[in-house]
């Protein structure tokens, strides 16, 4: 007896757990927006020109920005659910790097060996497609979710800065210490996809409405640059509401 009631209790919890579907009062479909910030990592090399040479190269930035969007949710069967959304999210980046005893030519014409810090600031702003399964753990609502994003570039713009920090008597030829060597668009910047594995709740707040509280972690499968070994990996908290119909 005490076996057969292990079973039925195990088989229940199994079931509660692993196998929750819309017939708990979720609708079959779900339409809604979210936002929250994302915190980006930049990784891999990044060269800025000053004029046609180049000049300096960066790696290892890290960023935070905005994202909002629109998002579907459909129950497929059982557990799985199928998620579509649309979205606008910001890739920004804070990159530095040091030259030392860099060779300048003075305003009395003569050789300086100076220190510089160079900065790099990258402002990327994407149309972001997304697609992902999601996978119905916990009650009540508690899933992981995996599924591929497409990030379209809108906006492409970096400023390089250059600052000197020694000798302290030294001067550009403007009289400052510091001064822009690139301000513009970002060439060759180019849409890339990435891997998305995350975990949320979709929870009800009244009858045929939902909150849904997420953590997205984002992996680089290509880079943004096609001339170079520059990704955006990542992750976003966001909190979204849903309707259901």
């Amino acid at each position: 007896m005490k076996k057969l009631i292990i079973i039925v209790v195990l088989y229940t919890l199994s079931h509660s757990v692993y196998a929750q579907s819309p017939d708990e009062g979720v609708p079959p479909l779900l339409l809604g927006i979210g936002g929250g910030v994302q915190f980006a990592w930049h990784s891999g090399a990044i060269t800025t020109y000053e004029g046609a040479y180049e000049c300096c190269t960066f790696a290892d930035g890290t960023g935070a920005g905005l994202v909002l969007g629109a998002r579907g949710i459909f129950h497929l069967s059982g557990p799985f659910s199928l998620r579509a959304g649309i979205g606008m999210e910001r890739h920004d980046g804070e990159f530095s790097s040091v030259r030392l005893a860099y060779p300048m030519l003075s305003s009395a014409n003569s050789i300086e060996y100076v220190d510089l810090d160079e900065a790099l600031d990258t402002r990327l702003s994407t149309l972001t497609l997304e697609a992902e399964m999601q996978y119905l753990v916990l009650s009540p609502g508690l899933y992981l979710s995996a599924g591929p994003a497409l990030h379209i570039p809108l906006t492409r713009e970096w400023t390089h800065t250059t600052t000197i920090t020694s000798p302290s008597d030294v001067r550009f030829l403007d009289g400052s210490t510091s001064r822009t060597l690139v301000d513009g668009e970002i060439p060759d910047a180019s849409p890339w996809l990435s891997l998305r594995l995350g975990a949320g709740a979709l929870l009800p707040v009244t009858r045929g409405m939902y909150v849904n509280p997420e953590v997205l972690y984002s992996i680089a499968l290509s880079n943004v640059r096609t001339a170079s070994s520059w990704s955006v990996a990542g992750f976003q908290i966001t909190l979204g509401m849903y309707v259901g119909l």
